[in-house]
């Protein structure tokens, strides 16, 4: 359910007048956006050492810093689960929606997995 309003809210906001959508950063930067916007999301402000490209991995697995590596592997794989693209095989609009968020995640974990040296 919060999935679909998701969807419909970022579909109107990121539909251009020619019909067409931004690119995938831009989409979701407006998902980010959107999210914080609606309150749906609590953060406390991050400390000073985190850079602006952590602190968005962070968003992306929706935690807040500091965070253990473990913390950080249950949130992904809730994420994952949530949001993985074959789960809308049937909805090629939420499939790409869906698609675009997995990319984030993964990026994310992949970084904190190097940083933790594992």
């Amino acid at each position: 359910m919060l999935f679909e309003k998701l969807v419909r809210i970022i579909r109107a906001n990121m539909l251009s007048k020619e019909g067409k959508l931004p690119p995938v950063d831009q989409q979701y930067q407006q998902y980010t956006s959107s999210r914080q916007q609606a309150g749906q999301k609590k953060q406390t402000p991050p400390p000073t050492d985190i850079s602006s490209k952590e602190k968005s991995y962070y968003e992306a697995l929706e935690i807040t810093p500091p965070t253990s590596f473990e913390q950080i592997k249950t949130a992904y794989k809730k994420l994952v689960r949530k949001y993985h693209p074959d789960l809308f095989a049937n909805n090629p609009q939420k499939r790409q929606y869906a698609e675009i968020v997995t990319q984030k995640i993964n990026e994310a974990y992949a970084y904190f997995e190097k940083k933790a040296g594992k």
